[in-house]
């Protein structure tokens, strides 16, 4: 295939707009709303996306006549839970303050669900060419989308515009130092667009703005499906990866080996695989995304036609990682991480009943067209963002 044939455009350019992987497929939202605080971040974030995208595009690709069908999801989420590993500690080698910054963001890549979809719906089709492609194009559509995102939300919400500059940031633009006459007016930032209901605000007008452009519509379904499977996966894979955290991979969880040579315990004292936290992690969670696929196709022919490419992304559900990843953040008890598994997919789960509720009256409300599906979906998600952090507290 020509490099630069009408195909290879195609394939690059879709993403970049009337198939953007954030505004029309509907994929990667969770990060796009997590690191787009500053722009700086977003930055570095995208060039992480693209590596991962492409290099597990092309290894999935050349792999692909050689994977079962079964273990598809173990064996791909396995690849690119390797490629970002790799880039987690070249962050924390060369840019340890954005490393800190992106914070479990980093890890979450694993669970952008632009990797594994494409992996799903793309690379295991076509040959190694193409697949970069797809990872390229698809990477730049996602990056567009997130600094965007980002520009905005840093430029009204804080009032700068942050560059990356391998430590920090640099600010390149300041409304206190650069516009002090317009903060000596009376000027002040909307604190909300910092929060993440003003994400969900921002991305919804910003796809709201795409589509209008691109004459795009789209009709809104959901399911309650995904809901009850991701209860059941973050409730089982928690406590799991609980164990596995605390008597495999942290420092000295080896020591229950306990062996007779001083020497040797020392040495087992001080094994830190922590590592490969994010490898184990997300085996365990595709292990059993997998076994719930095999169970639905067994028993349930029709929720499982009904979820469709839906059903192994969930194993990229950045909730279910991000329970365990959290759990080993706040060193949570065994106790504690039972129920902070099983209530982060219970509140997973009353949160799209809500959505879904909502979207489904909205099918009868005068929206514009072109807001109508996930640019409305966004600005509802953010309003709802609101309702739940009432319960804490919002401080602005």
């Amino acid at each position: 295939m020509e490099l630069f044939s009408t195909e290879s455009k195609k394939i690059v350019t879709d993403p970049l707009n009337i198939n953007n992987p954030i505004s029309l497929q509907v994929l990667g939202i969770c990060s796009a709303l997590a690191v787009t605080i500053r722009v700086d971040q977003a930055i570095i974030m995208t060039f992480a996306v693209i590596f991962v995208l492409c290099s597990s595009n092309v290894a999935i690709s050349i792999l692909k006549d050689h994977i079962p069908s079964r273990v598809r999801i173990v064996i791909m989420l396995a690849i690119i839970a390797g490629l970002v590993s790799f880039v987690d500690e070249v962050l924390k080698a060369y840019l340890y303050d954005m490393s800190k910054q992106l914070s479990v963001f980093v890890g979450l890549i694993v669970t952008n669900c632009i990797i594994m979809g494409r992996a799903e719906a793309f690379a295991i089709k076509h040959g190694p060419s193409k697949a970069f492609l797809d990872g390229l194009g698809n990477g730049l559509g996602y990056g567009m989308m997130i600094i965007l995102v980002s520009f905005f939300r840093e430029l009204f919400g804080a009032g700068t515009i942050t560059l990356p500059n391998g430590g920090a940031g640099y600010v390149l633009f300041s409304i206190e130092r650069d516009f002090e006459w317009l903060i000596n007016a009376g000027y002040e930032n909307i604190g909300l667009l910092v929060l993440s209901p003003g994400a969900f605000f921002i991305l919804g007008l910003v796809i709201w703005v795409q589509r209008e452009i691109a004459g795009l519509e789209e009709e809104v379904d959901a399911s309650i499906g995904i809901g009850m499977a991701v209860v059941v996966v973050l409730t089982v894979t928690t406590p799991i990866n609980w164990f596995i955290y605390e008597y495999l991979l942290d420092k000295g969880a080896l020591s229950w080996i306990n062996p007779k040579n001083p020497e040797l315990a020392n040495i087992i004292a001080n094994i830190d695989l922590s590592f490969l936290k994010l490898i184990v992690f997300i085996a365990v969670i595709a292990a059993a995304v997998q076994l719930i696929e095999m169970f639905l196709e067994r028993f349930s022919q029709a929720l499982y036609n009904g979820l469709g490419i839906f059903l192994p992304l969930i194993a990229v559900n950045c909730s279910i990682l991000g329970g365990s990843m959290f759990m080993v953040e706040r060193e949570y008890l065994l106790s504690e991480t039972l129920v902070y598994g099983f209530g982060s997919g219970v509140g997973f789960l009353l949160a799209i009943l809500a959505l879904a509720s909502v979207r489904y009256r909205l099918r009868y409300s005068n929206i514009p067209p072109r807001l109508r599906g996930v640019g409305m979906a966004m600005i509802l998600t953010g309003l709802l963002s609101m309702a739940f952090m009432a319960f804490s507290g919002i401080d602005l």
